[in-house]
């Protein structure tokens, strides 16, 4: 039985979090003599843990010991042992074998269901993904985070359903819906692709480690490549397919995992060239804003800086197309790598971007450092820069002249705050000159501190 996988799962120290799981149950069976008794079978663990219960309860996830102890949400609450036991019936896990690609997932999952014997909590069932069930407390019949077969995932909902809950039921149908439709708009990209391409394209990963599958895919891809007939057929479909499909935050990932189908479509725009890239871009419509933003998205932080790589004209439509139609996805990158652009057309988008913004009155917030509630996750928190001004910083400090009388016409009206310093600074680049106030030294922003330490290459950074 496959498991429903409704999420691209971050499965890593797989092997390592099982072996723990079973040291720590077998260390509940030692018998006095020290010797270890083997573990009774999953199933028959499973059925003997939920006869020893007589009230089951349903509340929201339990993000940490705290909440635990004072949660008082109860979503649902059944109780009798008659009642309960018939769960574990619906509950069948996937046991994985050594070559499977397993690990837990790190989120706290949706409901957390908990097992009574009278006051006492015997063991918790972390509900992930209306699929997965990971066993919590040594009473659990089992440790660690185990998915259920699609069958199982379906029965379990269906009895909580049955017995009055239905919230089980209509998300984890939702979900398979959502998966269903996933699917199907995977297979509507493959079928963009030429037939010889579109054939070594999986639509799911495999569960074998997905990330040993490199040299088979770079062997597949190169010869798929060797008798392409169109190789800028290919790399539009496989742009598309990126700017409008695979985009998201986990793309990279998922490209570095061996996920499918995201690795096979990067692994075929590897295999060309720089310059094939290039032909291939030559010729794209300024209104094709997913195959831009898709091409965007797989030719930036390689090597080398796309400006060292592809033509004026190339980047100058990329980044246009990428500044008008999907600004918010790539602020930061697309700035980073425009300002190695400095031909002609680059450099006009540059200078007009620059001076499309205005300043705000918006205060300087220093980083501030925050842990992410019920996680061990620290967020760093920056002042956020705007494209328009880090455009103009970097011009400033390239010393473009036409950068300077836009950062003058900004400064005319520009309120009080964080932008009208920066743009204090960009000027000062640009005049090259260090005559500013230390509210000007103290702002920590990576672009702003990198223009203070052209104007003070010796100055002290603000203490931290």
């Amino acid at each position: 039985m496959k498991p429903i996988k409704p999420c691209a799962p971050n499965r890593l120290f797989a092997r390592a979090t099982l072996a723990l799981s079973t040291l720590l149950a077998s260390a509940s069976l030692l018998v006095a003599d020290s010797a270890t008794q083997p573990l009774p079978p999953l199933r028959e663990r499973i059925e003997t843990a939920f006869k020893d219960v007589d009230r089951l309860i349903v509340t929201p996830p339990i993000e940490d010991s705290r909440s635990l102890e004072l949660h008082k949400e109860i979503l649902f609450d059944l109780r009798g042992t008659d009642r309960i036991a018939p769960l574990a019936k619906t509950i069948v896990l996937i046991e994985p074998n050594d070559d499977e690609w397993l690990s837990p997932c790190l989120c706290f999952g949706t409901h957390e269901i908990m097992l009574y014997r009278g006051e006492k909590l015997v063991f918790r069932l972390n509900y992930k993904h209306f699929s997965k069930l990971k066993g919590i407390g040594e009473s659990s019949p089992f440790q660690g985070e185990f998915d259920l077969t699609e069958e199982s995932a379906v029965a379990f909902a269906d009895w909580f359903a049955e017995k009055g809950f239905s919230d089980f039921q209509k998300a984890s149908g939702e979900q398979r819906e959502a998966l269903r439709l996933k699917q199907e708009r995977t297979r509507q990209v493959i079928a963009t692709f030429p037939e010889n391409v579109r054939t070594i394209i999986p639509e799911n990963s495999p569960t074998d480690k997905p990330w040993t599958r490199t040299e088979e895919r770079k062997k597949q891809v190169a010869e798929a490549m060797a008798h392409a007939k169109n190789k800028t057929e290919i790399l539009h479909a496989c742009w598309r397919a990126i700017g409008g499909e695979y985009h998201g935050h986990g793309y990279n990932r998922d490209r570095i995992l061996g996920v499918e189908p995201v690795a096979t479509i990067f692994a075929l725009i590897e295999a060309v060239s720089d310059a094939d890239r290039n032909n291939a871009l030559q010729n794209v419509s300024p209104d094709e804003s997913t195959l831009l933003y898709g091409a965007f998205v797989s030719l930036r932080g390689a090597d080398k800086h796309m400006a060292e790589k592809y033509s004026d004209s190339v980047l100058a439509k990329i980044f246009a197309s990428v500044w008008q139609h999907q600004p918010e996805k790539a602020e930061e990158s697309l700035a980073s790598e425009m300002k190695h652009a400095e031909g002609r057309e680059c450099l006009a988008l540059r200078l007009k971007i620059a001076s499309s913004g205005q300043p705000s009155p918006r205060p300087y917030e220093p980083p501030s450092v925050k842990v992410e509630l019920g996680t061990n996750l620290t967020i760093l928190s920056v002042p956020a820069i705007p494209l328009w001004l880090e455009a103009l910083l970097d011009l400033s400090m390239q010393r473009v002249p036409e950068a300077r009388k836009i950062v003058l016409e900004k400064l005319k009206d520009a309120p009080e705050g964080f932008d009208k310093l920066a743009l204090e600074i960009a000027l000062a680049c640009y005049d090259g000159t260090a005559k500013l106030q230390e509210k000007h030294f103290l702002i920590e922003e990576s672009q702003i501190e990198q223009a203070l330490d052209m104007l003070q290459p010796n100055r002290r950074k603000p203490v931290k």
